[in-house]
């Protein structure tokens, strides 16, 4: 082999091995639907949904409304499976929309992250939806749609 083949070949070798261990830089983090701006309602708003078991809905039941300190901002009970409550000005984002009803074992949640959005569904799937995203590091827009 000639030693033009012979550099050629380690030269092959050094890109091939920079290429695979990509030359010694670590991935950057991504901050991909992460914000430090802390959302709220800035007015008072009123918010409204269904709470059932997916299939039907609940006769009755009762909505709280909480921080993620588990303080209570509000509540309201379920009628015919129907809520309407109202959020004060200036409530710190996400909130939790716990339903509690005799009909069903176990309280359902969804999670509120957008002042914008003014009606929301409660039931098994947006539960599971919100203990996947609490077990993921919290309720982030990137967690909540995972």
């Amino acid at each position: 082999m000639t030693s033009t083949a012979i550099r050629i070949t380690t030269v092959c070798l050094l890109a091939g091995l920079c290429l695979i261990t990509g030359c010694g830089d670590k991935p950057q983090p991504t901050t991909f639907g992460k914000s430090t701006e802390t959302k709220r309602f800035s007015q008072a708003t009123e918010i409204s949904g269904t709470a059932g078991t997916g299939k039907s809905l609940f006769k009755s039941g009762k909505l709280v409304v909480s921080d993620l300190n588990d303080r209570t901002i509000a509540e309201t009970l379920v009628e015919n499976g129907h809520y309407k409550i109202i959020i004060p000005a200036q409530t710190v984002l996400p909130l939790l929309f716990n339903i509690y009803t005799e009909s069903h074992p176990e309280k359902l949640t969804a999670v509120a992250i957008d002042p914008g959005v003014t009606r929301y569904t409660i039931d098994p799937s947006t539960t599971a939806i919100a203990r996947a995203a609490k077990a993921m590091g919290g309720y982030t827009r990137t967690n909540l749609i995972r």
